[in-house]
């Protein structure tokens, strides 16, 4: 799923999904009080609502830029715009929209490079098959995931992506072992992460076959 707000990608899919989406609709009543009625009766008014909930996480190169971004998101969204949901999948998915949608809360949550951004939002009802918003799509190899095997005895790994991003990425890696293996993990090697590719360092040389790196990267 994805998540625009005005000009704003608050999720771009994959590794930014957004999770713990929930909604609630309300609708404004009023209740006519009759003179020794047994219940009361409901006279619906219109004027409904949706309450809009969901989280997302973003990493950053450095704390300095994810608390940078902490401080300084609210500020750059607008009060009131469009709330656009792409929705299903490549091949069977469609955008809804939430026109006028207000912010009712940005709430994040650092861990490190980490964000966990926790967002609430007011609309009204949503338009189904609404034309795509006229913004540019997250770039199609901003995520990049593979396993590269690990040679025998080595004790770092150089990675060489696919397709060079057109940013330098953020790279998660870790190290996967056989069982009954040895303990090892990975580290990056400072300043070897670059559009191109990354260099992880092992904590120890692998002392058999079958240790893997397993890695994320996302710009």
């Amino acid at each position: 799923m994805k998540i625009r707000y005005g000009t704003s990608w608050l999720a771009g899919g994959d590794l930014e999904s957004p999770s713990g989406l929930s909604l609630n609709g309300t609708q404004v009543n009023d209740e006519l009080l009759f003179y020794r009625a047994a219940a009361v009766t409901l006279q619906p008014r219109g004027n409904r609502a949706t309450s809009l909930a969901f989280s997302v996480t973003k990493k950053f190169d450095t704390v300095r830029q994810a608390e940078r971004f902490m401080h300084g998101h609210l500020g750059d969204l607008v009060p009131q715009e469009a709330l656009y949901f792409f929705i299903g999948s490549d091949a069977d998915g469609e955008w809804l929209r939430y026109d006028g949608a207000v912010i009712d809360n940005v709430a994040p949550q650092q861990m490190g490079t980490s964000l966990t951004l926790n967002y609430s939002f007011r609309a009204g009802l949503p338009t189904f098959d609404s034309p795509a918003p006229t913004v540019v799509e997250p770039a199609s190899n901003m995520i990049a995931r593979s396993t590269t095997a690990i040679t025998n005895g080595a004790a770092t790994v150089a990675v060489t992506f696919g397709t060079p991003f057109a940013t330098t990425p953020v790279v998660v890696a870790n190290v996967q072992i056989p069982n009954g293996g040895d303990f090892i993990w990975a580290t990056l090697r400072d300043g070897s992460v670059t559009p191109s590719g990354f260099t992880a360092d092992l904590s120890a040389p692998v002392p058999a076959t079958g240790y893997k790196l397993t890695w994320i990267a996302s710009a």
